[in-house]
């Protein structure tokens, strides 16, 4: 017997915000990094350092770099990936390949699970706030770290480079869709490296296909970004690739559908103290 779809909304809750935030965070921190490296906010640092005979390369600014979207497909798969692997990361950082797209590992939602906890035993809001901005501030310093580590010194890269984390910042991919494990995430895109180079250099939002994202500023003007709108229409990698559809079966016992309302409860719970 089916368990139908009106029953699992009673359970889950409509208005229910959820446990966490991932797929907007993930998003919102790939696409702030690709802003960052866009924009030629860090090509002032780096020029600086390599005057000081640091071996860093060039950063920026790109004027080809698509703003990221979510992907239930590649989620998909990285679920079907990453289901029954360890719940501890690899820390050398590695990319792979994987049904014909390239994985990575990424921070998952320890930080968020920990302030969830944490947060509702502390007696006063100020305290919260403080232990947020120390969450946020170590998750801040890993994701850099983890895009440092792999960042090619020279152009163009070899299909054969192992970039790791760095493949989320090829300017020309637009689509991204992960699953975490709680202390880390997969995350999959599609593979192709647009000849070797991360990014075209120029001004911000210049060799777009699309148009410019824009944003409303404080006085209520519409600025022009530095990232390009992604296209609608899904790349060649992901609109290939097949998703088994699957079905969620009930014996119709109370024991099946225990878990969902227990999910429900401490959902409901922990939204009273945000």
């Amino acid at each position: 017997m089916r368990i139908h779809p009106l029953l699992l909304l009673v359970v889950i809750g409509v208005k229910s915000k959820g446990l966490f935030d991932f797929k907007t965070d993930t998003l919102d921190n790939f696409n702030g990094g690709r802003r960052l490296l866009a924009s030629g906010s860090l090509r002032t640092l780096t020029d600086i350092l390599r005057q000081l005979k640091f071996p860093i390369p060039k950063v920026g600014p790109a004027s080809n770099m698509y703003k990221l979207k979510w992907s239930a497909k590649l989620e998909h798969k990285a679920f079907v990936y990453g289901e029954n692997k360890s719940s501890f990361p690899d820390l050398e950082f590695q990319s792979f390949k994987y049904d014909g797209l390239v994985g990575f590992q990424w921070p998952g939602v320890l930080g968020e699970v920990i302030s969830k906890i944490l947060g509702p035993l502390l007696p006063h809001k100020v305290f919260r706030d403080i232990l947020d901005s120390f969450i946020n501030i170590l998750e801040s310093l890993l994701m850099a770290i983890i895009l440092a580590v792999n960042y090619p010194k020279d152009l163009p890269v070899a299909d054969d480079v192992n970039l790791g984390a760095t493949e989320a910042l090829f300017a020309h991919r637009y689509e991204i869709g992960c699953y975490t494990k709680i202390v880390y995430s997969i995350c999959f895109m599609e593979p192709s490296r647009n000849g070797g180079y991360l990014y075209h250099f120029g001004v911000p939002c210049s060799n777009c296909s699309t148009h410019c994202e824009f944003f409303e500023d404080d006085n209520g003007f519409i600025e022009e970004g530095d990232l390009c709108v992604p296209p609608e229409t899904e790349s060649n990698a992901t609109a290939a690739l097949e998703v088994k559809q699957e079905r969620i079966e009930s014996n119709g016992s109370f024991c099946s559908v225990f878990p969902l309302m227990l999910i429900a409860l401490i959902s409901t719970c922990l939204q009273k103290f945000y």
